[in-house]
């Protein structure tokens, strides 16, 4: 029973976290990069180690202009990537933004 328990909000919370991401993509279709950000943080806050999540946060920041919070989400994207293109694609945008500044 336990087992059945510990599976069900497992499940649960993956669909959330699916339907949250889906929303996200959903709002960057439609223009709405705000928007697209507030659903990804309910994203990150359940999958805080994704880099992957942290380079689409990075990439929707700097579309805003919000340059130095696009720093920051490149910077966790850099740590957590065990991908060496991504590790170098998150370089080469913290070097961008260093030096825009």
């Amino acid at each position: 029973m336990k087992l059945f328990i510990i599976s069900l909000l497992i499940s649960t919370g993956l669909f959330a976290q699916s339907q949250s991401l889906n929303k996200t993509f959903e709002a960057m279709d439609s223009g709405d990069f705000k928007l697209a950000l507030t659903h990804l943080k309910r994203v990150i806050e359940n999958d805080s180690t994704n880099p992957e999540l942290f380079r689409l946060k990075g990439m929707l920041l700097e579309s805003l202009g919000e340059n130095d919070k696009a720093l920051v989400a490149w910077k966790q994207c850099e740590k957590f990537s065990e991908n060496n293109s991504l590790t170098l694609e998150a370089n080469n945008h913290i070097q961008f933004l260093l030096q825009s500044r």
